[in-house]
């Protein structure tokens, strides 16, 4: 088993050190093989996703080498990895250390492996701790924490809120679907009133989200018309209209609902 590991049919991972010549093993596909296709890299690391699972301590070498590896293997690794990661579990030490602290350029691979970790279930607490850790210390991306927004308080949501709006449209629809649906313990992070009145509540210059992004996130929620309903817009407002100063966008909001729902009138 252990020349397998070291090379399984034809792949680089390995333990092994640097070579003679000071260079170190990392990819797993040859250079000669680069131009095979996904059902062979499939055929080629089929093995070595079958060692992890025995041998956990093997994931590190696979984010070691995603970073670099040709978009051919990145392809067969996403294939392979749900499985891998699902069969580990959210409490295997190793995948743990890895989210905590990654290699650089396997951040990809680390949101899918998150995705697939809170597909059916909550995150645990550990997983919760290493992801945030890696947010606060190493990547400052607020995508990275998405998948566990469902299991989010309301009073750590709050503080990041403005980051999440930042993101591109898609990705803060995904963040918007998590924070309102919440988990079967504690019910949304947010009510949609309440995300309606955290936006409205950014501000541009002292958060550091450019205008637009705050106008299209608003947008993002007129255009849930079953969730945020005229019953939602009229508890906003009357909730925006007694803040001090009138939040900045709060006439083109009324506007909007008005147009929305024009029984509000």
């Amino acid at each position: 088993v252990s020349n397998q590991e070291a090379s399984v049919s034809g792949s680089q991972i390995s333990d092994a050190g640097p070579s003679a010549s000071g260079s170190t093993k990392t990819s797993l596909i040859s250079p000669k093989q680069s131009a095979i296709s996904v059902s062979e890299a499939k055929r080629h690391t089929s093995l070595f996703f079958a060692l992890c699972t025995k041998r956990p301590t093997l994931l590190r070498q696979l984010f070691n080498v995603y970073g670099g590896s040709p978009k051919v293997v990145k392809q067969c690794i996403h294939w392979h990895i749900p499985t891998l990661v699902r069969n580990l579990g959210s409490s295997c030490p190793e995948m743990l250390d890895i989210i905590h602290s990654p290699p650089e350029g396997s951040e990809e691979l680390v949101t899918m492996i998150l995705q697939t970790l809170t597909e059916e279930s909550n995150p645990s607490a550990n997983l919760v701790v290493a992801v945030k850790h890696l947010y606060e210390t190493k990547l400052k991306d607020a995508s990275i924490l998405i998948p566990l927004l469902s299991s989010f308080p309301k009073e750590e949501v709050l503080p990041i809120f403005p980051r999440l709006v930042d993101l591109s449209p898609d990705r803060f629809q995904d963040a918007l679907a998590r924070i309102l649906q919440g988990s079967a313990h504690t019910g949304p992070a947010l009510t949609p009133a309440e995300v309606l009145i955290a936006i409205h509540d950014i501000n541009p210059e002292k958060d550091k989200v450019p205008l637009k992004k705050v106008i299209d996130a608003c947008t993002a929620c007129f255009e849930q018309r079953t969730v945020f309903t005229q019953q939602v817009l009229e508890k906003a407002l009357n909730k925006l209209v007694d803040n001090v100063p009138i939040p900045l966008l709060f006439m083109r909001t009324v506007i909007q609902a008005l147009d929305a729902f024009p029984a509000l009138g």
